[in-house]
């Protein structure tokens, strides 16, 4: 498993996120029961009822409340876990992750997320 994509349903999928080596978020995801986008495909929906678990979860784990995307979350997506240099910078990347996703499923609906080789 490398990348993890987020995409939006319009027919054709349009990317909007891409996070590489991030397995804590992907354990975290992976937690909750995600629908299957297609039968036998690993992409799956992530709505958000999903996405307000997660963030309960990080809030009680003690993750910041500012939440707001900064160049600090663009250079995190590509690098991965090993880019945190303690556990709370971590948190505040994925509930920030969350974050934007929830921002995307309020506007479209669930997105459809894969994680692919």
């Amino acid at each position: 498993m490398a990348p993890f994509v987020a995409a939006i349903d319009t027919g054709r999928k349009k990317e909007f996120l891409y996070l590489r080596k991030h397995w804590d978020f992907f354990y975290r995801l992976a937690e909750y029961s995600a629908q299957p986008h297609h039968r036998d495909v690993t992409d799956f929906y992530v709505d958000a009822e999903t996405l307000l678990l997660i963030d309960e979860d990080l809030e009680h784990e003690g993750a910041e409340t500012d939440i707001r995307i900064d160049d600090d979350f663009e250079r995190a997506c590509g690098d991965g876990d090993d880019s945190f240099t303690n556990e709370q910078q971590g948190l505040r990347f994925q509930r920030q992750v969350v974050h934007r996703l929830l921002s995307v499923v309020e506007k479209h609906g669930p997105v459809i997320c894969e994680w692919s080789a």
